[in-house]
């Protein structure tokens, strides 16, 4: 498991978008349809 500070810190460096989403260890059973729309922000942002 890698701690959230190595995790923020490492996507500040990169300068990486971070979203967070208030859920369980996995969030794509918890929070579907927010990981589905951070998802597609994501793809429509690379356009």
């Amino acid at each position: 498991m890698i701690l959230t500070a190595l995790q923020d810190a490492t996507a500040q460096q990169i300068g990486a978008t971070v979203i967070k989403v208030d859920a369980s260890h996995v969030a794509m059973l918890s929070k579907p349809t927010e990981v589905a729309a951070a998802i597609i922000a994501a793809a429509r942002a690379t356009k």
